[in-house]
């Protein structure tokens, strides 16, 4: 459990809330719009229903990534798709694309300075049947953070898209608007976990495009900053180092200060601020967590299972950034205990592992989950902890024995 004065840290930046909504939705027209498929021709906005046959017959079904592999599985996906490379979008759709960015960067609540690059990656074909059960979108590249889903007029009922954020769900219909010759503009960032229902009847169609950029320009910073002061003063008397689980997931290859999303930019913005005045310095890294719990069910435990008390915990951390954006090369760490604050219950992160032993009528069943979750970490600059990762730092080839913590 975190130290008192650390749980206040937690409680103070708890009350700054995201900028803006896990997703969001603009609805535009599709007048003058038109696409053109390598080897099939060129159709104008609403397709024809002799085009999308045709789309159809021309597709592969869609497979999905699951850690460092690419996997078919109707019982996961059912869709079809056409690469991106394929499909060639007329003039009109720059702007129509512009506009709908610009409307959803203010429902995402994203900064004036970020510029928002889309990608086309692919058409998406769902047939009457079709769905995709929750997922995570990948990061191909490190600048990507979003992806966008622009469904193409075209009749249908069923295909809701659904976006989950730990506590923070949003719901998407498109088969009303598909009648109307409008389209529907998606975004969601891409670490929320997703799913699209099935398709009940007709065909939904629709483009999607992998979202890139990355923030310039000056922090926001809020004006009063002395309540959170005090409480990390104080924590700081009796520990060299807080540990902020953040809120987003990242990939290791887009990770990094330029890269922070939504509330964990804005707090990070905020401790920011603070460590001339503290001494302290920040680094990311990505926390190996290891935790265990009790359990009460007769079944051995799984991802959806209800753990119960949390009874022991381990982190590791590792892939260390500094604030220049340089890694600290092979440094694990662990932190000492009551060091560690995360505003997201660990059994509400959806990127979870989890095995044990179920209760067997003698004795209480048991559970361990495992999850990698980026951190902001504040080392005071007069630590062994701060000397360990400044000589990383010089040093990046030097082999750091990895500290414990005292039990």
């Amino acid at each position: 459990m975190p130290t008192y004065h650390a749980e206040r840290v937690l409680e103070l930046l708890q009350k700054d809330k995201a900028p803006g909504a896990i997703a969001a939705e603009a609805d535009l027209a599709s007048m003058g719009l038109a696409l053109e498929v390598e080897g099939l021709g060129r159709c104008r906005l609403p397709l024809s229903e002799d085009f999308v046959a045709t789309l159809i017959a021309a597709s592969e079904p869609s497979p999905f990534g699951h850690l460092d592999q690419t996997l078919f599985d109707a019982e996961v996906r059912n869709a079809r798709e056409l690469p991106g490379s394929r499909i060639q979008l007329n003039a009109a759709w720059n702007k129509r694309i512009d506009r709908g960015l610009q409307e959803l960067k203010r429902a995402l609540g994203l900064p004036k300075d970020r510029e928002v690059r889309a990608s086309l990656e692919k058409l998406v074909i769902y047939e009457e049947g079709g769905f995709f059960k929750p997922h995570r979108d990948t990061q191909r590249e490190p600048s990507m953070w979003g992806t966008l889903v622009v469904v193409l007029p075209f009749p249908h009922q069923g295909g809701d898209l659904r976006v989950q954020h730990g506590a923070q769900e949003r719901a998407f219909e498109s088969a009303e608007r598909s009648t109307e010759r409008r389209l529907s503009f998606i975004a969601l960032y891409a670490d929320c976990v997703h799913e699209l229902k099935p398709v009940t009847s007709g065909t939904r169609l629709a483009l999607t495009f992998s979202l890139h950029g990355r923030v310039s320009g000056r922090p926001r910073v809020e004006r009063s900053q002395q309540e959170i002061e005090n409480a990390l003063r104080a924590h700081f008397e009796s520990s060299e180092v807080l540990v902020l689980l953040l809120d987003h997931v990242y990939t290791p290859q887009g990770f990094g200060w330029e890269r922070l999303q939504g509330v964990d930019e804005r707090r990070a913005q905020r401790l920011s601020a603070l460590s001339e005045t503290i001494a302290f310095s920040r680094f990311l890294c990505l926390a190996d967590v290891q935790e265990q719990y009790s359990y009460g069910g007769d079944e051995v435990p799984d991802a959806e299972s209800e753990l119960e008390d949390l009874v022991g915990s381990q982190i590791t951390m590792s892939s260390w950034i500094d604030t220049q954006g340089q890694p600290l090369r092979e440094t694990q760490e662990s932190p000492p205990a009551g060091s560690v604050i995360s505003p997201v219950n660990s059994t509400d992160r959806r990127h979870r592992e989890v095995s044990g032993e179920p209760w067997n009528g003698n004795e209480g069943g048991t559970a361990d989950q495992w999850y990698q979750q980026a951190a902001m970490v504040l080392v005071r600059q007069d630590s062994p902890l701060h000397q360990r990762l400044e000589a990383a730092r010089t040093h990046p080839n030097l082999k750091l024995v990895k500290s414990r913590p005292k039990r």
